[in-house]
């Protein structure tokens, strides 16, 4: 009789976690934008450095932070992680708050570690494509310039922008260091979410 009743009550707790967690998950999926709260993977680039991989993390088909990709956007935004609105929601990012205050649609180009050859890159290959009115370039000179110096003697692609007496002195950085593997708690997070 009592391992009957331990059985039941087990079975019954069981039941109740599952129903809340499916509760849990639908108000989630229903008041939550993936975007803000999954974590994106972050691949490899032989011209940017890193992206994030078309509609990972809640990301649109161009891996960037935006609902999706427009045919054309009144302004596009360039930046590295203030643009992109690190530790922000993204309805709280500055592109999206211009977007807002302004009436205007506002596409965001900005993706943390970028840097102006970045910028230029993005520019030449998807804001223009976009026909914007406007383009802004959230330049932070914190690290910006030192992240441009670091892509041009540290990827292949931007040995154009190199001076040749400084090469030999320079030796080929990585501003995101290694790649590393994604540690169980990552993987079990992005699995739940």
């Amino acid at each position: 009789m009592r391992i009957k009743k331990a059985l039941t009550n087990g079975l019954v707790v069981l039941a109740s976690l599952a129903v809340g967690l499916l509760l849990c998950e639908g108000v989630a999926r229903l008041f939550l934008d993936p975007v803000d709260y999954l974590s994106p993977s972050i691949v490899r680039d032989n011209i940017l450095g890193i992206a994030i991989p078309p509609r990972s993390g809640g990301h649109d088909e161009w891996g960037f932070r935006n609902k999706a990709v427009p045919k054309s956007a009144d302004i596009v935004t360039l930046g590295d992680s203030h643009t992109y609105g690190n530790t922000a929601k993204m309805t709280e990012s500055w592109p999206f708050v211009l977007g807002r205050l302004t009436g205007m649609s506002v596409y965001n180009l900005g993706l943390g570690g970028y840097g102006p050859n970045q910028y230029l890159y993005l520019l030449k290959n998807k804001a223009l494509g976009l026909h914007p009115r406007v383009i802004i370039c959230g330049l932070w000179l914190g690290d910006d310039f030192d992240n441009a110096l670091k892509i041009t003697y540290g990827l292949d692609y931007w040995k154009f922008l190199r001076n040749t007496e400084f090469a030999d002195q320079l030796k080929a950085w990585d501003i995101w260091g290694k790649p590393t593997r994604e540690n169980w708690f990552k993987k079990t997070r992005n699995w739940l979410s």
